[in-house]
């Protein structure tokens, strides 16, 4: 299939398959959208990573029977296929507690290595979908065919501030009782303090000066000037790992006046 050509899917006409322009750019992307709805909603996206940049676009089925993209008649652009190699052998129900009008499942099959949603709408006469916002909400939304638009009919609940990734950044802490509810550990200020100011977190704090145990020359001096300033109501970041063979409190001093990356 070459490109601006598309394809129906044949039993209810509600998808097509084609490529298309994302936003205000030129670059061409294979994808997924709504037939019949006006406002363009593209529900997959292929190539979003590696563009064409042209009309020369061309859809093919290999000879393995997987899907290729290619431009210019030889160059590969993407290739359908598993994403990801998964460790963990999950399979079942996802979300099965929310109040959607839909049946919601998410499978992983460790075999073949994907990932696949299926959802049963139980209202076939208007299109309807899940999105993942980047404030990690989960909306479903249903298509409103007299006011032509999306309308949201039901919102994940809204977790507390603080639960939204890197909130207040590298070497800050986040309390939702706290106002701003982002600050910076003790013997650390704003990394971009103008930004800081204005409500955004995410860049995080710097030491105030630099830490001792970044100098090498004095042992001695390095162990005797760092502290630590001591929590009980922290959440560990979700890249914070567990060191073999330290079990105490000074024993988790002594690694972390000897190493300065956060761990």
């Amino acid at each position: 299939m070459t490109d601006p050509k598309t394809l129906v899917s044949s039993t209810d006409g509600i998808f097509s398959l084609g490529f298309f322009s994302p936003g205000d750019s030129r670059n061409r992307c294979l994808g997924i959208w709504y037939t019949n709805i006006p406002e363009k909603t593209i529900v997959w996206v292929a190539n979003r990573d590696d563009p064409v940049t042209d009309s020369s676009g061309v859809l093919r089925i290999a000879d393995d029977g997987n899907l290729l993209v290619i431009k210019n008649g030889s160059e590969r652009k993407w290739r359908s296929g598993p994403w990801m190699q998964l460790k963990e052998e999950t399979r079942g129900e996802f979300a099965k507690d929310y109040p959607f009008r839909t049946s919601l499942n998410l499978f992983r099959d460790p075999t073949k290595g994907t990932v696949y949603l299926t959802i049963s709408n139980e209202n076939n006469a208007s299109a309807l979908r899940l999105i993942l916002d980047a404030n990690g909400q989960l909306r479903e939304k249903q298509w409103d065919e007299t006011k032509k638009e999306w309308r949201n009919n039901w919102s994940s609940p809204v977790t507390e501030y603080c639960e939204d990734y890197n909130k207040c950044g590298p070497f800050g802490a986040c309390n939702p009782d706290s106002s701003p509810i982002c600050r910076c550990w003790t013997g650390f200020k704003p990394k971009f303090i103008n930004e800081w100011n204005h409500g955004n977190w995410s860049g995080g704090c710097a030491p105030s000066k630099e830490l001792q145990c970044e100098k090498t020359s004095n042992e001695t001096t390095r162990k005797g000037t760092d502290v630590f300033e001591e929590s009980h109501v922290e959440k560990l970041p979700d890249y914070s790992i567990s060191l073999e063979g330290v079990n105490t409190d000074m024993q988790c001093k002594e690694y972390c006046l000897n190493n300065c990356l956060p761990v």
